[in-house]
Order: structure tokens, then C-alpha cells, then sequence
């Protein structure tokens, strides 16, 4: 139904109010020809030449009403009124010279008996067909601007026109962006790092313990301080039960805490971070569900309550890869697509590893890593918020090295400790506090999925 129908339709409902009729509010559905049809009458209507049959004939017939019961008496008339404006005001005239009945004196069956408590529904609330602010702010103008948005286009059709155009620029995009990067001296660089370094990046085998742990963190610098750092000797305590060490070496404490963590051979990774109420939350995004059966599972949710759906990887071989891409999405306050299989083509497969590569080496912007995850379809779209667009990174090529490494510094550095608190801090205080701290770049995971047995189709 297009927006000049609602002339129609506005009318239809002023004559069931009239007639004192129930309203189809269930299966009404107009098409085209209901339309043409209406023509006619709303002509004859406008002419003072119909009576109440045909006005309600027509309503009744197409199904606009659910009542097979004709308007009572005092709703019946046999004229109608011409919609001249001077006429009209001329009959006003004589209606007031005569004595009315007040209100209260009014009797009951002249009112619409139809409007039940409940029908209506909050102005503020938000309809399928309401743009999103989303929509408002960036789909509506970055379609306008190449012609391509017409306001008949439904939340539907511009998120998926935008979707479409969105994933057009950002692949054309990210093949510039790379081929930039192999013009420069940058190239390598590059090329040097990916063979020296001994971690194993062949296509389809496993990517090695120390490259999935350092890369998801490498983008954040000193300037950034978005994520808690903890030292790769201690990220697998979780799971010594009978263990009663406890991690005491966490800088940016109180920060979200993307980490790493193998469990039944299979890497996963585990997201801490606090709540409203300042209490830790824990959630796991895996990449190969079907790996870890309905035991596994239950030891996971015991230790971090929500299982986070996510794209699946393809094989056994690429959960590594995946704890990084779940981590970049993470970190940059995206979410996962978790709709999404990626085509691991030997194209996406080194474009991967060279990102990966360079942000190991310093070399990687926000903007190159969210222009690749929007090429391959990894993010529900959104825009990557202005305090996670970092453009310093802090270098992590060597393996063997304390994970920890330079940012050491961060904790003996006085200095430095306090200009990342007066900048992490809330603005009306220069210290940090829980309330500042506990929605810092808190990572935008969705609600996680059944851990029981039964949830997937290849539970035993």
C-alpha cells in the first residue's frame, strides 16, 4: 500500500466509526483493485447522491469490517452532505442556532463501542516499519548519496540495499588497501616476518598457541588501553580445578579481558567483563560448535555461563584464526555475524595472514581490519565507535617473549599510569572509578545459546 491510499483508508475508518462496526484489525489485507474500486464510491459519497447502504455495502463486501450486521437505526441516514466549504459552514451555522444536549447528557449508543482498553499502543513504541536510528544517521544518507534511496523503501529493503552497497565498497576497498600496503616498504617488511617467523600458517593447519594469543591484543597501544592484559602463563588456571593460584599480574584491570583458551584440543575465545552491577560476566565465543559434545559443554558453561553463537569455521584447522577474528570484532565494538561461512579461499586465506602479520608489526589501523571483516561478512553491520578507532599499535613479533613484554612499562612507569587514568576516567573525576571503568569499551556480545544436550542436531 502505497502512502496516497491512506486517503482511502482514513475514510473507510471514519464511516465503520460512524456505522458503529468492528474494524478487520486481522485479516484486511488491500490490494490494487480494492483500491480502484474505491474510487467510485468515495465519488458518489462527495456528490450527495448515496445513502448509508452503499457506504456500508462497500466495506462490508471487501472484508474492511468483521461484522455482517447492518448500523443500527440511529446510524442509518439517507443523504449525504457536500464537502463545499461554504455550504458546509452555512449547515454549522444553523447546527448552533439550535439547543444541544451536553455532554453527560449524551446518550451512550451515539459513542464507538469498539474502542477497547488495550487496543491502542504506545506512541514511542517501535514499529517493523520505523527506521532505525542506525538507518537515520548513516544507511539513508550513504544511499542518498549515490542515488539510490527512495523514501517508499522499507527498514527491510534499505538495510539490505545498504548491506549490498556496503559490501561492494568495503571488498574494492580492502583490495586497494592491500595493494597499497605491498607498494610500500612495508611489503618487505612483511614478506620477511611471514617467513622468519616460526609460526605455522600454512592453509588448513593449525595456527600455533603464540600467534592467536598476541595478534587479537597487538592493535591496542599504550594510547588505547582498551582491553586487560593478563600473562600467558596464567590464562589456563580456569581449568585446574583443584588449582588454588590466583592471577595477580593483570594491568588495565577492571577492562574487558579477550583471551586465547584451548580446551579438548580447540582453541576458543574467552570475553570477562563487567556488568551493570560491576559484577564479572563470562562468555565464550566458539567458532566449532559440533567439536565440544554435551559434557564439554556443560564444564564451559560452569566456568563462563554464556556460549556466544559465532561463525563456524570450516574444519578442524582454523580455530585459531577464528579466536582472532572473533577478538578484532570484539575489540573494535562490533558484533559476530554468526550466519555467516566463510568461502576460505587462498585469497581470504592470505589477505588474513597478512593482516594478522601486520598487526604483529605495528602496521595495522582500525579502519584496514573492519574494512576486511565487512568484505567477508563477519560483523553485523555498524559503525565502529569513535573510542575504538585506534591508529597506534605496540609491536608483538617475538614468540618467546614474556606476553607481558613492553607494556611492563605500563606498571612501573608512574608517569605514564597516571595520564591513563585521567584519560580513562569519567569526566567529572580524575581518577578512575567502578562506574567508569565498568562500561569502558565493554564489548558488544549478544545472548548466549542453550549449552544442553539436545541444543544442536548432532548431539548424541
Amino acid at each position: 500500500m502505497a502512502a496516497q491510499h491512506s486517503l482511502y483508508i482514513t475514510v473507510l475508518n471514519a464511516c465503520a466509526i460512524l456505522f458503529d462496526l468492528p474494524l478487520n484489525l486481522t485479516d484486511f489485507m488491500p490490494v490494487a483493485s480494492f483500491f480502484e474500486n474505491a474510487r467510485r464510491p468515495m465519488d458518489i459519497i462527495q456528490s450527495e447522491q448515496t445513502s448509508w447502504k452503499l457506504i456500508w455495502a462497500f466495506p462490508r463486501c471487501n472484508n474492511f469490517v468483521s461484522s455482517d450486521q447492518q448500523p443500527a437505526q440511529d446510524r442509518r441516514f439517507t443523504e449525504t452532505v457536500s464537502n463545499n466549504f461554504s455550504m458546509l459552514r452555512l449547515r454549522e451555522s444553523r447546527l448552533n442556532l439550535g439547543l444541544k444536549p451536553s455532554i453527560d447528557a449524551a446518550e451512550q449508543h451515539q459513542l464507538y463501542q469498539y474502542f477497547y482498553p488495550g487496543l491502542g499502543r504506545p506512541h514511542g513504541n517501535i514499529l517493523h516499519w520505523d527506521m532505525t536510528t542506525e538507518d537515520i544517521a548513516i544507511r539513508i544518507p550513504a544511499l542518498t548519496a549515490i542515488s539510490d534511496y527512495t523514501p517508499e523503501l522499507t527498514r527491510d529493503k534499505v538495510e539490505r540495499r545498504y548491506n549490498r552497497q556496503h559490501y561492494l565498497n568495503s571488498c574494492q576497498e580492502l583490495r586497494r588497501r592491500m595493494a597499497e600496503v605491498k607498494d610500500t616498504k612495508t611489503a618487505s617488511d612483511l614478506r620477511d616476518f611471514g617467513q622468519n617467523s616460526n609460526l605455522t600458517c600454512d592453509f588448513c593447519s593449525w595456527l600455533l598457541d603464540a600467534g592467536h594469543h598476541k595478534s587479537p591484543t597487538g592493535a591496542f597501544g599504550k594510547s588505547q588501553r582498551r582491553v586487560c592484559i593478563l600473562a600467558a602463563c596464567v590464562r589456563q588456571l580456569c581449568q585446574d580445578k583443584g588449582s588454588g593460584s590466583v592471577a595477580r599480574r593483570i594491568l588495565r584491570a577492571g577492562r574487558p579481558l579477550l583471551v586465547s583458551l584451548g580446551y579438548e584440543r580447540h582453541f576458543v575465545l574467552l570475553v570477562v567483563q563487567l556488568n551493570d552491577e560491576g559484577q564479572p560476566t563470562f562468555a565464550i565465543l566458539n567458532s566449532l560448535n559440533h567439536h565440544l559434545p554435551p559434557a564439554a559443554r556443560q564444564d564451559l558453561h560452569n566456568w563462563t555461563r554464556n556460549i556466544i553463537p559465532v561463525s563456524q569455521q570450516p574444519s578442524e584447522a582454523e580455530c585459531g584464526y577464528y579466536v582472532i577474528l572473533n577478538a578484532w570484532i570484539l575489540a573494535l565494538g562490533l558484533q559476530p555475524n554468526p550466519r555467516v561461512r566463510v568461502d576460505w579461499s587462498d585469497g581470504f586465506f592470505e589477505n588474513l595472514m597478512d593482516l594478522v602479520h601486520l598487526t604483529r608489526m605495528g602496521y595495522t589501523s582500525w579502519d584496514l581490519i573492519c574494512t576486511f571483516l565487512k568484505c567477508n561478512d563477519l560483523v553485523l553491520l555498524s559503525e565502529v565507535p569513535n573510542d575504538r578507532r585506534f591508529v597506534k599499535l605496540e609491536e608483538l613479533r617475538n614468540d618467546s617473549a614474556d606476553h607481558l613484554g613492553i607494556f611492563l612499562d605500563e606498571q612501573t612507569d608512574m608517569e605514564s599510569y597516571q595520564a591513563m587514568t585521567e584519560a580513562d576516567a569519567a569526566p567529572t573525576t580524575s581518577r578512575l572509578t567502578l562506574e567508569s571503568i565498568k562500561t569502558t569499551n565493554r564489548c558488544n556480545i549478544s545472548e548466549g545459546i542453550s549449552h544442553l544436550t539436545g541444543t544442536f542436531y548432532y548431539d548424541a
